[in-house]
């Protein structure tokens, strides 16, 4: 065994740490078989203050040792199956210590480095489980609009990943029996969800593209934005340029990221397309924006989403 105050650096980030430190615990903690994860975690948890003092170092170690691996290893799912309990064991002991901010953003930054993850390698990985955990720590800071949100993300999970069993998992009944929506308008969605699944294969961009489709916030379901992640937004920007892609396609390729911009905004509720007798329009968005001079554009905003070369004239039918 090293000496105490032993001073060893992480080959990945370049960072100094002393023998026995918290750091070096992290260390330890990243790499040991599942066997002694719970011993390492414990010790590591012995060091509140510290976990505490250094949470933002704590959580890009995480990230970049798990992206070494995964890259080292390649075996996609295998690899993250083993993180995801090293990153979800620190955040449920976090929420158990009546921590819930940090929870969640332990939580949070496990996801994105799924969807992430799961953009550059287009192969799927099942979400489920960090989207409820995501939900509950959300529902440990009493906002339970977001949590809505992200229960349901989980729930459209499980339903890509088994059509059949979907209602009988924690998903489901977080927002019925925990948030007390009405069991119809849940299992409206799901099965919804499962019909728009059965015909088509699965997309990197789920489970957000499956809740723009079915735009819960039209059915009174949640004001809550859902989160933004710059890489399915990347995504659906490189769609605008697929070789080989109808017009059509495009056009609904580009509604559909416009309709995901605005349901990462607070204050802003996608409901539409809007349809009246003599008009059409793309998108109609519920307008209660935080910022005076965005909620002064009214209550309601149409938007139009036009796919030309050339620069779209203010003029026109209206």
């Amino acid at each position: 065994m090293a000496a105490q105050g032993m001073v060893r650096s992480c080959r990945l980030t370049g960072g100094h740490y002393a023998h026995g430190s918290f750091p070096h615990v992290v260390h330890l903690y990243l790499h040991v078989p599942q066997r002694l994860e719970k011993r390492v975690l414990a010790v590591l948890f012995r060091m509140l203050p510290d976990a505490l003092r250094w949470f933002g170092e704590m959580l890009t170690e995480f990230s970049v040792h798990t992206e070494a691996v995964l890259r080292a290893a390649g075996r996609f799912s295998e690899v993250l199956q083993a993180f995801e309990q090293k990153w979800l064991n620190v955040g449920v002991t976090l929420l158990n210590n009546g921590l819930p901010n940090e929870a969640g953003e332990v939580f949070s930054r496990w996801y994105q480095f799924v969807r992430e993850s799961e953009l550059e390698h287009r192969k799927q990985y099942k979400k489920g489980t960090v989207l409820w955990w995501i939900g509950q720590s959300r529902r440990a800071l009493r906002r339970d609009d977001e949590s809505k949100n992200w229960f349901l993300l989980a729930m459209l999970e499980d339903v890509r990943i088994n059509q059949a069993t979907w209602h009988t998992l924690p998903a489901r009944d977080s927002l019925v029996k925990g948030l007390q929506i009405a069991a119809a308008v849940v299992d409206e969605l799901g099965r919804e969800a499962a019909a728009l699944c059965e015909s088509r294969p699965w997309s990197p961009t789920e489970p957000e593209s499956v809740w723009l489709a079915l735009k819960p916030h039209k059915r009174r379901f949640t004001r809550a934005p859902i989160p933004f992640l710059k890489g399915l937004a990347a995504q659906m920007m490189t769609s605008l340029s697929l070789p080989g892609a109808t017009r059509v396609e495009t056009g609904d390729s580009l509604e559909r990221l416009v309709t995901y911009l605005f349901a990462t905004e607070q204050g802003f509720e996608v409901v539409g397309p809007s349809r009246a007798p003599d008009a059409q329009h793309d998108i109609l968005i519920r307008n209660n924006h935080h910022d005076a001079a965005v909620s002064g554009l009214g209550d309601y905003l149409l938007v139009e989403c036009k796919n030309w070369s050339t620069k779209n004239s203010r003029a026109g039918n209206s």
